[in-house]
C-alpha cells in the first residue's frame, strides 16, 4: 500500500543502516517504483555501500535524467575506494562525452590504484582513443598514468581501428617529452610482437 511505500522510500535515501537502505533502493527497483530523484539522493547517502550501490542502480538510468550522469561524476573524488572502483565501472554504462573525462580524471587522480586502471580500461569500450587524446593533453600530467598510456596504446594497436590508430599516432608524433614518446610507440609495438613471437 501506499504508506508502505513510503516508508520503503524514506528507508531508501534517510536510513542510517546501510543494509536497510540498500534493501529498500533493490525492492523499489524491482517494483519499478524506483525514481531518478531517489537514486541521486541515494548518491550522497554517508554510507559508501549505499553510494556503491546507488551506482549501480544509476547506470541504466543516465540516459534518462541529466541530472544523475553529472551527481555519479561527483563521485570521482569519493573518499572510498570502493566507491571510486564502482564509479569507473558504472561509467562505462554512459557514453556521454563526461564519462569519458570522468574516466580520465578517475585515472589522474588515484594513478595509484591498480584495480582502478583495469575497470578504467574495461569501460572504455570504443572511446580507447579518446581517452588516450585527453590524458596526453598535459604532459605535465601524463607522468602520473604512464601506466594507463602504454596500456591504451596497445589496446589501440590490437584493435587494428585504423582511423584510431592513425589518430594515436599522429598525436604521439607530436609529443615533446621523448620518454612519453617510446612509452606510446612500446606500446603500439607490443600487440605486433605478441603476434610475431606464436607465428615462430
Amino acid at each position: 500500500n501506499d504508506g508502505a511505500l513510503a516508508i520503503l522510500a524514506k528507508t531508501a535515501v534517510e536510513s542510517k543502516d546501510a543494509a536497510g537502505a540498500i534493501n529498500s533502493l533493490y525492492t523499489l527497483d524491482g517494483l519499478n517504483l524506483l525514481s531518478a530523484v531517489m537514486v541521486e539522493m541515494a548518491l550522497t547517502h554517508h554510507e559508501p555501500g549505499v553510494r556503491r550501490h546507488a551506482l549501480r542502480l544509476a547506470e541504466r538510468r543516465f540516459g534518462e535524467n541529466k541530472t544523475l550522469l553529472r551527481a555519479a561524476l561527483r563521485l570521482v573524488d569519493d573518499k572510498s575506494s570502493i566507491v571510486r572502483l564502482q564509479v569507473a565501472l558504472s561509467l562505462g554504462e554512459s557514453t556521454d562525452a563526461r564519462a569519458t573525462t570522468g574516466l580520465a580524471r578517475l585515472a589522474m587522480r588515484h594513478s595509484n590504484d591498480e584495480w582502478l586502471n583495469d575497470a578504467i580500461l574495461s569501460s572504455l569500450a570504443n572511446r580507447t582513443g579518446e581517452m588516450l587524446t585527453i590524458l596526453l593533453e598535459k604532459p605535465t600530467n601524463a607522468s602520473r598514468v604512464r601506466d594507463l598510456i602504454g596500456r591504451l596504446c596497445t589496446t589501440i594497436a590490437a584493435r587494428r581501428n585504423a582511423k584510431e590508430f592513425s589518430e594515436a599516432l599522429v598525436r604521439v608524433a607530436a609529443l615533446k617529452d621523448r620518454n612519453l614518446q617510446r612509452l606510446c610507440l612500446s606500446g603500439f609495438r607490443a600487440p605486433f610482437k605478441s603476434t610475431t613471437t606464436m607465428a615462430m
